[in-house]
């Protein structure tokens, strides 16, 4: 090899290695560190959205328990003995 394509190689390798260490490797752990950042965002919206499933579904049954028992009272108050005058 002569000594001008030992230092041709050289270049080509100093100009790989700061390509890799200066936009490969910054791109790679940026992509990581959004993939983690929108997991753990996926992960509360999902854990808010079965929270509020939750209370959703306990409200309805609230209502629906107050409804019965409400309905049953008025329903009893609503009514008068009927006695058939002659």
């Amino acid at each position: 090899m002569t000594p001008f394509q030992i230092l041709f190689f050289g270049f080509i390798l100093y100009v790989l290695y700061k390509f890799v260490t200066r936009i490969v490797l910054p791109v790679l752990k940026t992509t990581r560190a959004v993939k983690a950042q929108m997991q753990a965002m996926q992960a509360a919206a999902q854990q808010q959205y079965q929270q509020q499933q939750y209370h959703q579904t306990a409200t309805q049954q609230q209502q629906r328990h107050h409804a019965k028992t409400a309905d049953t009272s008025v329903t009893d108050a609503e009514y008068i003995d009927f006695e058939e005058i002659k």
